[in-house]
């Protein structure tokens, strides 16, 4: 459960003054208290509420390197990018939002709380949160700044037509994590998502795309449908000849039709790559 503070009762209400809240885009730096946030609002909002994880590199639904949707109900389909970073694969990001978000109303949600990417600053930053908001069309912005530092951002959307505006303060419980820690979430993150790995020998003729090195051994790589969700998520063992050996949870249901390489080999304990 989420640890409410009391500007989040008042900004529920306001969400819901109209009824259903509709896409809500939650924005601000890393460590503002985004998620804790966004928790609180699932809760709050009603059963048909969405919640669009969208930071690949801190990613809460699915391993690092993907994006995701947990629809109404609990289902979690995922979108993957293969980054940690945004702007390593900007067209990539922006369409799995749209794609993620448009699956969510598709599935019935009357609401979609989406978890932004924690990246703001600089003229990258603006951009990047320019362009997923225009992605995304949110018909409420609730912005958690620490200063000014989001004002840039929210410049071209004001006005009749446009969004929303909110502002509440920075959950006081928020803490700022070092580059470390953040890289220690990643490793765990990772390394539960791969809990019960299995081997997976995929055929010659199954489609590889992405970025291949002459060694793929110890990247990470997804294995995808037709409509590009993600079955499962591993590390390549071997590619030969013979077709492509990934260590992985077993997939979930759906025809493999290509396997998605990145060019990340994660931060994972030896034994993920060891085990015969």
């Amino acid at each position: 459960m989420a640890t409410e503070v009391p500007a989040w009762e008042t900004l529920a209400e306001a969400l819901t003054r109209k009824g259903a809240a509709g896409t809500v885009y939650l924005l601000g730096a890393t460590d503002t208290g985004k998620s804790t946030l966004a928790t609180y609002l699932i809760e709050r909002l009603g059963e048909q509420t969405a919640y669009l994880d969208a930071d690949a590199g801190q990613a809460v639904l699915g391993p690092p390197g993907t994006l995701g949707i947990a629809l109404p109900g609990g289902e979690v389909r995922l979108r993957f990018t293969g980054v940690l970073t945004p702007t390593r694969a900007l067209e990539e990001t922006f369409e799995a939002l749209r794609v993620l978000c448009a699956a969510a109303y598709a599935a019935g949600a009357e609401t979609v709380v989406v978890d932004s990417c924690g990246y703001v600053a600089g003229r990258g930053g603006v951009a990047f949160q320019r362009r997923s908001v225009a992605a995304l069309r949110p018909d409420h912005i609730v912005a958690l700044p620490r200063g000014r530092e989001l004002e840039p951002i929210l410049g071209p959307f004001r006005g009749r037509r446009g969004p929303r505006f909110h502002r509440v303060r920075p959950s006081p419980h928020a803490r700022e994590r070092s580059r470390g820690e953040r890289r220690r979430y990643r490793r765990a993150r990772f390394a539960a998502y791969m809990e019960g790995a299995v081997r997976l020998s995929l055929q010659a003729d199954l489609p590889v795309r992405g970025a291949i090195s002459e060694d793929p051994a110890g990247t990470v790589a997804a294995l995808c449908d037709a409509a590009g969700w993600v079955l499962t998520v591993g590390v390549v063992e071997a590619a030969g000849e013979d077709g492509v050996v990934l260590l992985a949870p077993p997939p979930s249901p759906g025809v493999p039709v290509s396997l998605e390489v990145a060019d990340l080999r994660p931060d994972l304990p030896p034994r993920y790559l060891q085990e015969g």
